[in-house]
């Protein structure tokens, strides 16, 4: 879709820049020599490069595309160039035939055109101005026709890159609404995820703390206190001796157990 409408706005544009001035001249001139439309032809062509190098300039490279400009300017040379075709050029070979057969006749009557001339001259000195004002009002209305419509079709290529360039600023926004909502899920999620974090770090302070605790007391007793068996004269630390009874024992502080007349292991306290 974003394709097609890119290329109605190429044609729409390279219209107004290139037709329109073959229009313009067709309505005020009509049609003109085959070397003057060739010059028309290569001025429009280099006026439209340089429009389309600012438009290119100012759309950020958006330039229109290289078909329409090859169509308009192959249309607008046809009309302003002289229309050659088969029926035409009999008709210029029959002219020529019949020019010779006339030309005795011409001379014939030159006579009698002379003097019809000498009596329409005082009429056609009236009529002439007449016709000149004619023929610039005419001119007139061709100029401000074409211009007319060349307002016309620019307000129309105006109003294609509005829609354009709108349904292009909807499809941002709708895009812009979609990720905001995503936005504004994620940050709930965040809030939620740090909201158990906090939770988590409190469980693993209290944890510490516990830990922390713990070590303490495992100090305590490592320190103090000892562990004896009856048939033993040895006192031991937990977890240390092999040859202690853990079936069966005493806990002491190290004085009490030298009290009762315990000694330290060997294996415990080496």
């Amino acid at each position: 879709m974003e394709f097609f409408t890119d290329l109605l706005i190429s044609v729409i544009i390279t219209l107004a820049v290139i037709l329109l001035p073959y229009i313009i001249i067709y309505m005020i001139k009509g049609k003109i020599s085959v070397e003057a439309a060739k010059k028309a032809t290569i001025i429009i062509s280099i006026y439209s490069f340089v429009v389309f190098l600012i438009l290119a300039f100012f759309t950020d490279g958006e330039a229109p595309t290289i078909f329409p400009i090859i169509l308009w300017n192959f249309i607008g040379n046809r009309i302003i160039s002289p229309s050659k075709h088969p029926k035409s050029q009999k008709a210029e070979q029959s002219l020529d035939a019949s020019e010779h057969v006339t030309q005795n006749e011409i001379s014939k009557d030159s006579n009698i055109l002379k003097t019809e001339t000498d009596l329409s001259v005082t009429v056609n000195d009236n009529n002439k101005k007449s016709h000149i004002k004619a023929v610039m009002m005419a001119k007139k209305i061709k100029t401000l026709t074409a211009l007319s419509v060349l307002l016309f079709v620019c307000v129309i290529a105006l109003s294609v890159v509005t829609v354009s360039e709108y349904t292009h600023i909807s499809k941002i926004y709708d895009s812009t609404s979609e990720i905001q909502e995503l936005y504004d899920a994620l940050k709930h999620r965040n809030e939620l995820l740090v909201e158990k974090n906090n939770e988590l770090n409190d469980e693993i302070e209290e944890l510490n703390s516990k830990i922390q605790s713990n070590d303490n007391k495992l100090s305590f007793y490592e320190e103090y206190a000892v562990c004896v068996n009856e048939q033993s004269n040895y006192y031991h630390t937990y977890g240390k001796c092999d040859y202690f009874d853990y079936s069966s024992f005493w806990i002491y502080n190290i004085d009490a157990a030298k009290d009762h007349g315990y000694k330290p292991c060997p294996v415990c306290f080496k």
